[in-house]
């Protein structure tokens, strides 16, 4: 993964937290092209914020450090995993 690449949210998307639950949401016309509505982790949706079209994924990576106190490779892990996820359903580019 290209660790100075900023990603930006795709506007098709919408993020919603209701009660304790983050979703994401894909934004449809009809019920018919209702794919999936995405429940994220506490994690995810931590990520999902940071995501701006600014900050880069080593950035991320390091603020994930810093506020969840883990190692870096398994910041780094994660987030690979977590932007991959997001890259598969287009909800970023």
């Amino acid at each position: 993964m290209d660790m100075k690449k900023c990603y930006k949210k795709n506007s098709s998307f919408v993020f919603r937290m209701i009660d304790d639950e983050a979703l994401l949401v894909p934004m449809v016309k009809t019920t018919e092209e209702v794919d999936c509505i995405y429940t994220l982790s506490p994690l995810a949706a931590w990520i999902w914020e940071k995501i701006d079209g600014k900050t880069n994924v080593e950035k991320i990576k390091k603020m994930i450090i810093q506020e969840y106190a883990v190692a870096e490779t398994t910041a780094e892990k994660d987030l690979n995993d977590f932007i991959a996820q997001l890259e598969e359903i287009e909800s970023i580019k």
